[in-house]
């Protein structure tokens, strides 16, 4: 089983492209971590709004109710989404200071 698998997405990049993979390697009691990327630059437009919009607004996460993200939540696969700014490398050094990556 693996426990938690990171899922960098960049501008343009979309989660339902990379569910067929997960659907392959990820197991029963996975965690998918999407890790999405926002510059620096936008913080001040950022910060006035909440997570999800910002999310909704780029067209990052197909609907809830997608059949996709449900497969994967009916294989017993939590799914979690992590924006950050700034290097992927220090955030995935973050996440695997932790462990289980």
């Amino acid at each position: 089983m693996i426990g938690q698998i990171l899922v960098p997405l960049r501008r343009g990049d979309s989660i339902a492209d990379v569910i067929p993979y997960l659907e392959r390697i990820a197991g029963p009691g996975s965690k998918i971590i999407f890790l999405v990327h926002y510059s620096v630059e936008g913080l001040d437009w950022f910060q006035n709004k909440s997570t999800t919009s910002v999310i909704k607004e780029q067209k990052r996460v197909p609907d809830k109710k997608t059949l996709a993200l449900e497969r994967l939540r009916e294989r017993d696969m939590t799914v979690a989404l992590d924006i950050y700014a700034g290097p992927l490398r220090k955030v995935v050094k973050q996440y695997t200071s932790r462990g289980d990556i």
